[in-house]
């Protein structure tokens, strides 16, 4: 259910992956991008801490660098 926006070659795919079932998905879904490099910008504001950890596994797999921000 990820929006994405596409220009100069590059895409930014948009989506509120709340949890770790989300984030599985998000990343499982990149697999239809060429795009070699892979940022995520990530906040997990009021999630529980066994999903923090789940979702910061699941993300340390699936992207090349994060920029962590708290909302």
């Amino acid at each position: 259910r990820f929006t994405v926006f596409e220009r100069d070659g590059a895409a930014v795919v948009v989506d509120y992956a709340h949890n770790p079932s989300a984030v599985a998905a998000l990343a499982a879904g990149l697999a239809a991008f060429p795009h070699p490099h892979r940022t995520l910008v990530f906040s997990g504001s009021n999630r529980r801490d066994e999903d923090l950890r789940a979702m910061g596994r699941l993300i340390g797999d699936a992207f090349d660098a994060v920029v962590l921000y708290d909302d």
